[in-house]
């Protein structure tokens, strides 16, 4: 980038690309010590084509894993927020729980000077994306990661895989968005072939099927940790934790008697799977919930009617969970009952701290206080003069008198 900056100073730019048609020097690369799922690669860019959420438009943010030997998509991360850990390690469970765990992960593009603001201006990207939030992908893949990108490894860029999808409305939401760009990404991006000496007239499919090792997969209700968390803490409903990215409402038998907690959720917006609720101050595990399916008025067909059977039962057992709860607490004595509340919303005060700032001696403020005080004591001085003046003064009236 910095030949190519310093080249158009002085040439222009189709002179540069007729020049580097003949004159430029490729490196011959040689995969065949790597094997498809090894090695993978992360990207992230921002989309140049506007989405609608709620009244306002967005540009949305796409986060990729690919692997670095066959260059095929594993998984993908689109969200309309600016790139954070949370959508790396995202974009790292769908490829987990599809293909399995690879040896080492790089990480590539999180610096981002700027991006395209809701209104198409430019604006300064604030990217938190660093090293001690991406622990979780050690936890759960086992594998090393890295932010350095050796130097040999050449793959093709968001940008260019995706030069032939057609961008959607732009009053297209993000899920429809979604469900267009895994369509594109499966029946073209993996199935374009490509005539290099690396694929040799193959696809990106057909190469990691000749060495790709079908791994055990892992169950994915275990890897929940790794799906993204709400941004702000959530508290109980009427129902449940209503989620406003997704409109959807997770609930759970034990979640009634937890209505004035405070509830992170982890959960993955384009799934119908169970979600998982962390305490909002101390971040501990709470428990699972499941998305409140909506249930038909009036059922006209055998599912309608075990939709609505389902969620009567639902209802029916939060009531006998919340009464046998009150009966239970009315067993248990007063003074037991405020000592198990102190128990539970104890919070330990943090002893004071107080910052100690050591001043610095300043001879002109040093000087201007003495004087001040000399001013003072001088007063003080000659009220005192002027008091006995007076009584000596009434003392002589008196004896002329």
């Amino acid at each position: 980038m910095i030949i190519t900056r310093l080249l158009k100073k002085e040439y222009s730019t189709e002179e540069i690309k007729r020049a580097r048609k003949h004159h430029e020097k490729v490196i011959a690369r040689d995969y065949s010590n790597i094997k498809a799922n090894e090695y993978w690669i992360i990207e992230s860019c921002q989309l140049k084509f506007p989405l609608k959420r709620g009244k306002r438009y967005f540009y949305p943010w796409l986060t990729v894993v690919k692997d670095v030997k066959t260059e095929k998509w594993l998984g993908w991360f689109i969200y309309f927020e600016p790139v954070n850990s949370g959508h790396i390690i995202q974009a790292v469970y769908y490829a987990f729980i599809e293909y399995g765990k690879p040896q080492k992960i790089f990480i590539r593009n999180m610096q981002f000077d700027s991006y395209i603001y809701q209104t198409g201006k430019i604006k300064k990207a604030e990217i938190n994306c660093n090293k001690s939030n991406l622990t979780p992908i050690l936890i759960y893949t086992g594998a090393r990661y890295s932010f350095e990108i050796p130097t040999n490894i050449n793959t093709a860029s968001i940008a260019y895989d995706l030069r032939e999808f057609i961008p959607p409305e732009p009053n297209t939401n993000l899920f429809d968005c979604k469900n267009l760009l895994d369509y594109h990404i499966q029946a073209i991006v993996n199935q374009r072939i490509h005539r290099n000496q690396l694929f040799n007239g193959k696809s990106p499919n057909e190469l990691w099927q000749e060495s790709y090792v079908q791994q055990e997969l892992p169950d994915k209700k275990y890897l929940i940790g790794m799906c993204l968390r709400s941004k702000n803490p959530l508290k109980y409903g009427r129902n449940g934790i209503y989620d406003s990215v997704t409109d959807r409402t997770y609930t759970g038998d034990w979640m009634p008697l937890c209505t004035s907690k405070s509830m992170y959720l982890r959960r993955d917006i384009y799934s119908e799977d169970d979600g998982f609720l962390y305490d909002g101050e101390d971040q501990r595990e709470l428990g699972s919930a499941f998305i409140l399916p909506s249930v038909p008025a009036l059922w006209q067909t055998p599912e309608d009617r075990e939709k609505l059977r389902q969620a009567f039962a639902w209802k029916k057992r939060a009531l006998k969970n919340t009464k046998a709860f009150l009966e239970g607490l009315e067993m248990i004595p007063f003074e037991e009952q405020c000592e198990n509340y102190k128990v539970a919303y104890y919070k330990e005060i943090p002893e004071p701290n107080p910052k100690i700032i050591r001043l610095v001696r300043d001879p002109i403020i040093e000087g201007a206080i003495r004087k001040v005080k000399d001013q003072e004591k001088a007063k003080e001085v000659q009220d005192k003069i002027y008091a006995q003046l007076l009584a000596d003064i009434e003392a002589n009236e008196k004896d002329e008198d």
